[in-house]
């Protein structure tokens, strides 16, 4: 079992993942949400990798309003029996997101 430092929550929302260097954008599930990441589901292969910079971008329909948070992909795997692509997100603040850029350009 993998330590959680922070007290997770399920959820089923649709999500928009964008990867920050490439402008690709995935459709995705999310399926649990906490202060420190998130855990989502996506229904077929998606170009995000360990390390990998993204912008996850949550519509909130009913109060017409989109959430924006920038989180880093800790880790990706194949869930062979329900077929889906599982991907973990650790959220950024602005300053560590700069400086993640940084280093990979």
């Amino acid at each position: 079992i993998k330590h959680q430092a922070f007290t997770s929550f399920d959820t089923n929302q649709t999500l928009d993942v964008e990867n920050i260097l490439t402008g690709e954008n995935f459709d995705s599930l999310m399926k649990n949400l906490s202060m420190g990441g998130a855990y989502c589901e996506f229904d077929g292969p998606v170009q995000l990798n360990k390390g990998d910079l993204t912008r996850l971008n949550l519509s909130l329909d009913n109060v017409k309003n989109t959430h924006k948070m920038n989180a880093q992909v800790v880790w990706k795997e194949h869930d062979s029996i329900q077929q889906k692509y599982c991907v973990g997100f650790r959220f950024l603040n602005t300053q560590d997101l700069y400086k993640h850029l940084m280093t990979q350009t």
